[in-house]
């Protein structure tokens, strides 16, 4: 309450709005950053009590007559470390198969839970079976219930293993992600390394590299130096910063890249839409209605253009339309590509 109702309500100007700064040159990997409120920090619905959610993204409401529209590049920083890494198999997983990446390593590091999968599906076959007695339809559908769980359990905790990873976490912590000890983690690491052995080498060479030339370069161009020491933490410190650098920077340039084209758009058309937020990955814009569909169409179209610098690959958004920002990303719809956008009912998502 005191840092994101009484806080940003303190920091409301003479309109009723927060007005904040966006960094374009304070951060090493590239990315915008947001201080004086930092409005990349305001959390997701939270329950504080049994049936009691409180949403502080709900308070960054749309004024009337107007609404928010919501872009987001799904889990880019993983498939630009896919793209990076050059392994094939994990890059047509993602981008031609459309899987979702911690789905992929979920399967990778627990055995069963493809059984888990089968189980689940062919449960729900059966209770597709409408002549199915009431026991019969009882036992499936605990079947699913059971495996829905269990599906999630694996995915979250994969999840939290991948970010650990990409952000230089130590064997613990990744330990404790996956609900294991560092002493039997080894088994967990070597399914990976099976599944995907040359994403896995890009993982471990990586920092290597950097810390052996001193420098790494995305491939946008962006250079970040790793002076040589003989301080051993230092090094420990640089390679953990050298793991996340190159895709971290790649995904900010190329969000950075969809928001100037994006703005441009809006201006050169005489729009009244304005970004006004950026989180990590994701666009924000107020457009009035009357704009809304111009708006979405042109956010849909540059955040999915082929980015030339990462083999002219195109990340897939979740886009989605309300009348404040927490609405506006539940109501969001995944697209892959323009094709996408033809099937994508306006009309739905802006009225519900």
């Amino acid at each position: 309450e005191e840092t994101f109702v009484r806080g940003l309500q303190n920091k409301l100007g003479d309109d009723g709005r927060l007005h904040p700064d966006f960094g374009f040159t304070r951060t090493v990997s590239g990315r915008i950053v947001c201080y004086k409120p930092n409005l990349a920090n305001i959390p997701r619905e939270r329950e504080f009590e049994e049936g009691i959610f409180v949403s502080i993204r709900k308070l960054f409401a749309a004024a009337p007559e107007k609404k928010i529209v919501y872009a987001d590049a799904m889990q880019i920083e993983f498939k630009v470390a896919a793209i990076l890494s050059g392994d094939k198999k994990l890059i047509k997983a993602l981008f031609e198969d459309r899987e979702d990446f911690h789905s992929l390593v979920a399967r990778a590091l627990y055995p069963q839970y493809e059984d888990t999968l089968r189980k689940l599906h062919d449960a729900e076959e059966k209770l597709k079976n409408k002549i199915a007695s009431r026991k019969l339809r009882e036992k499936y559908e605990d079947i699913v219930a059971s495996c829905t769980v269990r599906l999630k359990t694996g995915r979250t905790r994969s999840k939290n293993f991948n970010f650990g990873r990409i952000y230089g976490a130590q064997l613990p912590t990744l330990a404790a992600s996956l609900g294991t000890t560092v002493d039997k983690i080894e088994p967990f690491i070597e399914r990976l390394q099976e599944r995907y052995p040359v994403f896995e080498q890009y993982l471990v060479e990586n920092p290597r590299q950097a810390i052996r030339d001193g420098f790494l370069t995305n491939r946008f161009g962006r250079k970040r130096r790793f002076p040589p020491t003989l301080d051993e933490r230092v090094v420990e410190e640089q390679a953990r910063q050298a793991g996340n650098f190159s895709s971290q920077s790649c995904a900010a340039y190329a969000i950075r890249a969809a928001l100037y084209r994006i703005a441009i758009a809006f201006e050169r058309v005489g729009m009244e839409s304005y970004p006004f937020d950026c989180v990590y990955d994701s666009i924000i814009t107020e457009s009035p209605d009357d704009e809304v569909q111009d708006a979405s169409q042109i956010m849909a179209q540059e955040m999915l253009a082929p980015v030339p610098e990462l083999d002219n690959h195109v990340f897939g958004i979740e886009l989605g339309i309300g009348q404040n920002w927490q609405d506006a990303e539940k109501n969001a719809k995944k697209l892959y590509s323009m094709v996408d956008l033809k099937n994508f009912n306006f009309e739905e998502v802006i009225h519900g």
